[in-house]
């Protein structure tokens, strides 16, 4: 009897601990989507994500990474996606009306 109570006791503090953990990681990915550089995150969290050792990792290719709305807006296009109607198809592209 008492080792099945303990378990439920254990088990209830598994659980608060694990929406702890939770609610941490999501305010902190929160913080990195809606802010750059992140304005709410500890240095210690910061040190643990690689927030500022990212960019210098991923070196060139940083700029494939980061959301589309963010690069339009580098570009000059203030989040407004271009019109696609001046665009290039891919050269693999099957020609409109073929059958793939």
């Amino acid at each position: 009897f008492v080792f099945l109570i303990s378990w439920f006791v254990a088990a209830g503090i598994a659980n608060v601990f694990e929406a702890i953990l939770d609610t941490v990681f999501l305010c902190a990915f929160q913080d990195m989507d809606q802010n750059s550089p992140p304005l709410y995150l500890s240095d210690s969290m910061r040190k643990a994500l690689g927030v500022d050792s990212a960019d210098k990792e991923a070196g060139k290719s940083a700029n494939y990474y980061v959301k589309t709305s963010e690069r339009h807006q580098r570009a000059g296009n203030h989040g407004k996606v271009p019109a696609q109607a001046d665009a290039e198809p891919p050269a693999d592209a099957a020609p409109a009306g073929s059958a793939v």
